[in-house]
C-alpha cells in the first residue's frame, strides 16, 4: 500500500469509533463534535489546502443569502468554476494540493450543489406559502435559512467528508444530515427517520457486472454520485433529447472527475451505447419471444461489458493522444459497434412502422369494402 492509502484507511478507521462516541451524545455535541471532528481530519490530511474548502463554503453562502431563488444554478456555476482554478492552481504557482484534498473539494462541490438546491425549493415554497396564504406540503424542504454556522457544521462533518454523498430514496445522507441539524435547531425535536443499509450503499457489484445494460450498469456504479448527476444536471439539462442529456450529464461528471481527456472520451462514447441500445430495443429487442430474448440479453451482456473495458481505458492512459492510440489499434470496435446497431435498430425500427401502417390501412380498406 502507498502511503497515501494508508493514511486514507486509517482516515476511515478513526471515522468508526468517533461515531460511537457521538452516537449518545446531544445535539451540539453531534452537530459540533462532528464538524470538529471533519474539520481536524481535514486539517491533518489537506493542510493549507484546507483554505480551498472554506473559500468554496464561503462563496456558496453569499451566492445563497445574496441570491436564494437562483442559487442553485449560481452555486453550480461558482463551485464548478472553482474545481477549474483548483485544478490548474499549479500555473498560477500556487502550491499543488494534496490528493486528500481533491477528495474532499470533489465531494464538497456535490455538498454545496444540493444545498443550494435545497435552500431554493425552501424559497420558493415560502413564495407559495404567501401567495396562497396555505402552508406548503413540500417533502424535504429544510425548515428554515441556514446560517454559515450550519452551513460550516454540515460541510466539514466528518460522515462522508472523504467516503462522498449516499444516495437514500429522496435525498442524499449529507443533506438529510443537514436538515436533521436545523429542524432540531428551529423545533428542539427531529423526524423520525429510519435508515437501513441500502441508504448508504454506493456500488452494487453484482448488478454492475451482470446487468444486460450500459445504462444499468452506471446506476450500480458509484451510485451516490449517479443519483446526484440525476437529481441536479440530467433533470435540468438545457436540452430534451434523451441522448443529449445524457451527454450533458456525462458532460458535467467527466468535468467533475478532472481535466485530463481521457474522461471525456471515455464518458462521451457513453451516450452513443446509450442510443444504440435504446434503437436496437425499440427496433428488434422488446419483438422477441422469451427465448430469443434471453439470447439477446447475453448477446448484449457480453457487448456491454467490452464496452467498459474499452471506455475504462481513457481513465488508465488519461492522455488524448494515448487513448485515441490504442482505440486505434483495436479499430475503434465499440465505436463502430455501436454505430453499426444505432442505425440498424433505426431501420427495424422504421421497417416495423411502416408494416404496421400497411396492416392498419388494409384494416380501413377493407371495412369501407365491407360496408
Amino acid at each position: 500500500m502507498s502511503p497515501e492509502e494508508i493514511i486514507y484507511l486509517s482516515v476511515l478507521l478513526v471515522s468508526i469509533p468517533i461515531g460511537f462516541l457521538f452516537k449518545k451524545g446531544g445535539l451540539k455535541t453531534k452537530q459540533f463534535g462532528g464538524a470538529a471532528a471533519g474539520l481536524v481530519l481535514t486539517l491533518a490530511t489537506c493542510h493549507i489546502h484546507t483554505l480551498h474548502s472554506l473559500i468554496t463554503i464561503l462563496g456558496t453562502w453569499l451566492i445563497i443569502n445574496i441570491s436564494p431563488r437562483a442559487c442553485h444554478y449560481l452555486t453550480l456555476g461558482w463551485t464548478f468554476s472553482y474545481l477549474l482554478f483548483f485544478r490548474t492552481v499549479t500555473f498560477f504557482d500556487f502550491p499543488e494540493p494534496t490528493p486528500f484534498t481533491n477528495a474532499v473539494q470533489l465531494l464538497l462541490t456535490l455538498k454545496m450543489v444540493s444545498l443550494a438546491n435545497e435552500v431554493q425549493e425552501f424559497t420558493q415554497a415560502k413564495k407559495q406559502e404567501v401567495t396562497s396564504f396555505s402552508k406548503s406540503s413540500v417533502i424535504g424542504v429544510i425548515p428554515k435559512m441556514p446560517g454559515l454556522v450550519e452551513i460550516l457544521c454540515y460541510s466539514f462533518c466528518y460522515v462522508g467528508l472523504m467516503t462522498g454523498t449516499s444516495s437514500g430514496g429522496y435525498k442524499s445522507i449529507p443533506v438529510l444530515f443537514f436538515t436533521f441539524l436545523i429542524s432540531r435547531s428551529a423545533d428542539g425535536e427531529a423526524s423520525e427517520v429510519t435508515y437501513d443499509y441500502e441508504t448508504i450503499k454506493n456500488i452494487d457489484p453484482h448488478g454492475t457486472d451482470f446487468c444486460v445494460k450500459v445504462k444499468d450498469g452506471m446506476r450500480y456504479w458509484n451510485m451516490s454520485v449517479q443519483w446526484w448527476l440525476a437529481q441536479y444536471i440530467y433533470k435540468n439539462a438545457p436540452v430534451r433529447s434523451y441522448v443529449m442529456r445524457s451527454a450533458w450529464t456525462m458532460l458535467i461528471s467527466a468535468y467533475w472527475h478532472g481535466i485530463h481527456p481521457g474522461y471525456y472520451l471515455s464518458f462521451l462514447t457513453i451516450p452513443l451505447c446509450l442510443a444504440a441500445e435504446g434503437a436496437m430495443e425499440s427496433g428488434l429487442l422488446k419483438h422477441l419471444s422469451a427465448s430469443q430474448r434471453l439470447f439477446g440479453d447475453w448477446v448484449q451482456w457480453f457487448l456491454k461489458m467490452r464496452a467498459y473495458d474499452y471506455m475504462c481505458m481513457g481513465f488508465v492512459l488519461l492522455t488524448f493522444e494515448d487513448t485515441v492510440r490504442y482505440w486505434s489499434s483495436i479499430y475503434f470496435c465499440i465505436h463502430g459497434a455501436a454505430l453499426a446497431f444505432l442505425l440498424l435498430g433505426k431501420v427495424l425500427g422504421f421497417r416495423r412502422q411502416q408494416a404496421s401502417q400497411k396492416d392498419k390501412d388494409g384494416a380501413v380498406e377493407s371495412l369501407q369494402h365491407m360496408e
